[in-house]
């Protein structure tokens, strides 16, 4: 499901690149699953985020979008790698809570289809990060058994 969510995005790569030239900040549904994709890709919040104020920078962010960030940060990113440490704002947690009330089905609705394929992809990356978290408790689970 995640590699024909990242399939999908990659073959709309011009596309998600072409968000760099978008001048006028979109809604903020599109711009808060903008946010999820950069954190789920280990972009650092100062990067976009205005220290002050809390809210997205849309300069800043839409000049990330480019063909850099898809051919590196997201052809080579692996949901299950325990190797990254996410920072609180990039926790499932704090994930779900950007998205808020955004669905696909309410985003195939209301949005451009860009922004539906990130936000599926997005939604199978926080999938692929819980199931490798439970998978982890229970591999720990089982081996503090095995040690009774």
């Amino acid at each position: 499901k995640f590699q024909s969510a990242t399939a999908a995005l990659q073959q709309i790569k011009e596309k998600v690149v072409e968000i760099k030239t978008y001048r006028m900040v979109p809604k903020p549904e599109p711009v808060r699953i903008l946010q999820t994709m950069l954190y789920s890709l280990d972009i650092a919040q100062d990067t976009f985020i205005e220290p002050a104020t809390k809210k997205v920078n849309w300069e800043k962010m839409r000049k990330i979008f480019d063909v850099e960030l898809m051919e590196n940060k997201l052809a080579y990113y692996d949901p299950a790698d325990e190797s990254i440490d996410y920072p609180k704002y990039a926790r499932v947690e704090a994930l779900k809570e950007l998205l808020g009330e955004i669905t696909a089905e309410t985003a195939a609705e209301t949005m451009p289809p860009l922004y539906v394929a990130i936000l599926e992809w997005v939604l199978k990356a926080i999938e692929l990060r819980e199931a490798a978290v439970a998978k982890r408790e229970k591999e720990a689970e089982a081996e503090a058994a095995a040690e009774e």
